[in-house]
């Protein structure tokens, strides 16, 4: 298992919560960003009320992995009820984690080639 799947294990939770609201969304209330944290290797949601507000350190630490809308996917009364009884494993779930973690991997390679350059400087 590599590091990436071992953030998307760890973040299980965070994970399918940002998924269930990418499919259900909220009338475009909200605009919502995955970040995963280059400093202790956590993802986490924010959720800002534009698309203009986003969350930034000054040393590059906070990567966006992936963004929505809040306008959700129109599921239906049934789909609905069956991601109620069944969780998100139908709806793309799978497919939508391969996508973060590729994301996370292209993230943690800009960081260590980052940071490997400001140690070369230094030196």
């Amino acid at each position: 298992m590599n590091i990436a799947q071992q953030i998307i294990e760890t973040y299980g939770a965070t994970c399918e919560d940002f998924f269930r609201g990418l499919l259900v969304g909220n009338g475009g209330q909200t605009y919502c960003r995955l970040y995963l944290d280059l400093h202790d290797y956590s993802l986490f949601e924010s959720c800002e009320p534009s698309c203009n507000t986003w969350l930034h350190r000054d040393d590059d630490s906070l990567v966006e992995i992936y963004a929505h809308n809040s306008y959700g996917m129109g599921l239906t009364d049934a789909e609905m009820e069956h991601l109620r009884e069944h969780g998100v494993s139908d709806f793309g779930y799978v497919e939508w984690l391969d996508a973060v973690e590729d994301g996370i991997e292209t993230a943690l390679d800009w960081w260590q080639r980052r940071n490997a350059e400001i140690v070369e400087r230094e030196n």
